[in-house]
């Protein structure tokens, strides 16, 4: 490994604790798998010294409100952090409009931002490594957003501590005021991409299930703000950058969430490293991203079925 281009991670240096992130959090009424993220996230250090954000969406229905209720109450319990505001909304919102509404709300008073959702679980370091590199890469403007959490893909060990993939993960992760701003949410050149080969196989550079997610998407048959934002970075040349060892669990896939259903497939260990390398400039693995695409493919079956999905929502159009 080249070292000529590597900086040793001192903490100290750029970690100013004025200066920390806010934290945002989106929770709804899961409140044994909130608390678990609370904990995890109180036993970051850098905690006590953040502002912490949080979003409560409302009830769908009359079932879910005393479920909702339990989380509100809970979350007046809350501390451990510099300061701690909740936001409850009137109405169920659903996980994206609270998630685009709530980011964009904070970051009209912020430059950066670092988001969670309440099924995750975050490694001691978290908040450490994602306050660094908001920092270290503010200027280096291919970078869209910074994921703490990696997929389980074979990296090899002289792999660099952090690097660039074409997809944005929404497990933990944090960005910049420049960089969300701007996002078209509404996709205005959806007619377009979904003409063009060409841009659809540069998209699905991160992944085959790419399109056909966005493609859903503008069907109505998800509500996934995720791949809109990994679209964002698509169209304005930007990566995601991800770690080399993983910060943070998804505890959500047991089938508790709204559009988590029970799988292991992302299942990823939590890493226990006291230090990092930063490069200089973050590269492009192209070894890596054959890695994520083989991770991502898609079986024959789905494959059938996304195309028939597509040529009926297109007659009904």
């Amino acid at each position: 490994m080249d070292c000529s281009n590597i900086r040793k991670a001192r903490s100290n240096v750029f970690l100013k604790m004025d200066h920390l992130a806010p934290i945002v959090l989106f929770v709804y009424n899961r409140i044994d798998h909130l608390k678990q993220l609370i904990t995890s996230l109180q036993l970051n250090e850098e905690a006590q010294y953040s502002d912490l954000h949080i979003y409560s969406d409302g009830p769908r229905d009359e079932a879910e409100v005393p479920e909702v209720e339990e989380v509100r109450c809970y979350l007046k319990s809350i501390t451990g952090f510099e300061k701690v505001e909740i936001t409850h909304r009137d109405q169920n919102m659903g996980l994206a409009g609270n998630v685009i509404d709530g980011v964009s709300d904070v970051l009209k008073e912020n430059e950066t931002v670092i988001v969670l959702e309440d099924d995750l679980v975050l490694g001691g370091g978290f908040l450490k490594v994602m306050n660094e590199l908001l920092v270290r890469y503010q200027q280096v403007k291919n970078i869209g957003s910074i994921s703490g959490f990696v997929y389980p893909i074979s990296i090899p060990q002289n792999a660099p501590d952090f690097f660039l993939l074409p997809r944005a993960s929404s497990w933990g992760w944090a960005t910049w005021s420049d960089r969300w701003v701007g996002v078209d949410w509404g996709i205005s050149d959806f007619d377009e991409f979904v003409k063009s080969r060409k841009q659809q196989a540069c998209f699905n550079q991160g992944g085959e299930d790419m399109t056909p997610m966005l493609m859903k998407w503008k069907f109505g048959i998800n509500d996934s703000w995720a791949i809109r934002w990994s679209y964002h970075h698509f169209k304005n040349d930007m990566y995601g950058l991800f770690p080399k060892h993983n910060m943070v669990l998804n505890a959500g896939n047991d089938g508790s969430g709204t559009h988590s259903p029970t799988t292991e497939k992302y299942f990823n260990h939590l890493a226990i490293i006291d230090d990092f390398t930063f490069p200089e400039v973050p590269v492009i693995d192209r070894d890596l991203i054959r890695k994520l695409q083989w991770f991502f493919r898609l079986s024959v079956v789905r494959r059938v079925i996304n195309k028939l999905i597509f040529m009926f929502e297109s007659e009904k159009r």
